[in-house]
């Protein structure tokens, strides 16, 4: 049986599609990045480049309501700390 796949986001680069679909999947959501393709030879810009029309964000049809509800809660809190110490760490001479 085939699968449907439908597009619950439209982002202007693959790294902000890819950080929701982190999301999605770290909620057990099955999801995929679309058109892709094209970004990749173009360096388009959505709006920018005739045609170009953003990177898809895809999850089964069943998974819709879910993934959207997700994609609408605020990203996740940064903690400030945790990142000034892996930066710390990897920029240490002991490496």
């Amino acid at each position: 049986m085939p699968v449907n796949l439908v597009t619950i986001g439209v982002f202007n680069t693959e790294i902000e599609a890819s950080l929701y679909l982190m999301r999605l999947r770290d909620a057990d959501i099955f999801a995929t990045l679309s058109n892709t393709a094209y970004h990749q030879v173009s360096g388009a810009i959505f709006g920018a480049v005739p045609g170009f029309q953003g990177i898809w964000v895809q999850v089964r049809e069943e998974d819709a309501e879910r993934a959207e509800a997700i994609l609408r809660l605020p990203p996740p809190a940064i903690d400030e700390d945790a990142l000034a110490a892996a930066a710390e760490a990897a920029t240490s001479d002991d490496v």
